[in-house]
């Protein structure tokens, strides 16, 4: 069990990696029955993806049912974010070098086709 938690987080840390939104992640909140019933999990977590791993608890949050708790939690964290409600996200958005690489292979396509 504890090999397999280790390749899901390193396949996490790849893919945030390459994505290049990994500088912008502060904590990582992992949610659902499942990962939180492993022990050391967030320890896991934390030494793979050198970020700061937090477990998630229901205990504030006690009347709402166990199906649901994991998406409550997180749009009450994310409505509670103050910029939420003035500043869209920009994960999504392209950098320069992405532009620049499609400018390059564009241009490799034109003279090499």
């Amino acid at each position: 069990m504890e090999a397999r938690i280790e390749e899901i987080f390193s396949l996490v840390n790849k893919d945030i990696t390459a994505q290049g939104i990994k500088p912008r992640i502060n904590n990582v909140i992992l949610t659902g029955q499942g990962i939180t019933n492993i022990n050391k999990s967030d320890v896991a977590g934390k030494i793979t993806l050198n970020i700061p791993v937090k477990i998630a608890t229901g205990r504030l949050i006690s009347v709402v049912r166990p199906e649901y708790r994991t998406a409550y939690s997180l749009v009450r964290y994310v409505a509670s974010r103050p910029f939420t409600k003035t500043v869209g996200s920009s994960i999504d958005q392209e950098t320069e070098e992405s532009f620049f690489q499609n400018v390059k292979e564009r241009l490799k396509e034109f003279f090499y086709s």
